[in-house]
């Protein structure tokens, strides 16, 4: 990447900006080529896996280094992936950089601002990815979480709460769930081994099961051999269980 923008006078743009932010993995954002942003009136040489972009609305935008890499700040990179990719992959950079504490939601508003004004290109995407952020505005406490949720919405199933805190008639709480669809009464529990290795770890979980299950709530425990090995069969468990308290 140092090389492509020693070339070309350029900085590191989109999912190869995260990457060099190590927000994700080639594996997860990776589009097949490189990522570069090139100086306005610049023609650039034509490189092997390597796409080019250039605007007046990103003139202004100074250059930060990371590694030597010259690269957008993270602010402008999490806007570069809003523009040009899919809102999935923007939510988990964004996840990520927030857990990290590398940003809050009204800084990358305010990042946003001028990207916003009319007449700017992919004004319209930027502005429903920030959209989308703001609608379901929960941060979860893992990536796990994060695509457990976005996977229940390809399966055709309602968008889970992230990190619902549930309380019980009185208001007091009772526990804090990985998802949860709250009006049907339905929480997934994520069962990591990093997190539940031990015995302690795993007697307190099964407390808290036992607690919301009095209070009426059905509580599922999935591991990510499960998720894995049978999303289908997850899938229709879910959905059986989601149409159960619906009509219950």
């Amino acid at each position: 990447m140092l090389a492509h923008c020693l070339a070309t006078g350029g900085r590191a743009f989109g999912t190869t900006a995260a990457m060099v932010h190590e927000l994700g993995s080639p594996g997860d954002l990776s589009p097949g080529h490189a990522e570069i942003l090139v100086p306005l009136g610049s023609r650039p040489r034509p490189r092997p896996r390597l796409l080019v972009y250039r605007g007046a609305e990103w003139e202004n935008v100074r250059a930060v280094k990371v590694n030597q890499i010259p690269v957008l700040p993270i602010a402008e990179t999490l806007l570069s992936v809003a523009m040009h990719h899919p809102f999935e992959k923007f939510r988990a950079v964004v996840n990520q950089a927030r857990r990290q504490r590398q940003i809050t939601l009204s800084q990358l508003t305010r990042a946003a601002r001028p990207f916003l004004d009319d007449g700017r290109r992919h004004r319209r995407q930027l502005k429903r990815a920030l959209e989308g952020l703001t609608e379901q505005p929960t941060l979860s406490r893992s990536e796990w979480s994060d695509e457990f949720a976005d996977w229940c919405e390809q399966c055709g199933l309602p968008r889970p709460e992230l990190e619902f805190r549930i309380t019980d008639a009185k208001g007091v709480f009772i526990a804090q769930v990985d998802l949860c669809w709250p009006e049907h009464g339905l929480v997934v529990e994520l069962d990591s081994w990093a997190w539940h290795h031990d015995r302690a770890s795993f007697e307190s979980d099964r407390r808290r099961y036992g607690r919301l299950a009095v209070e009426g709530w059905t509580v599922i425990a999935v591991t990510w051999k499960r998720w894995k090995g049978d999303p289908d069969g997850l899938a229709k468990d879910l959905a059986m269980a989601l149409n159960d308290r619906r009509t219950a």
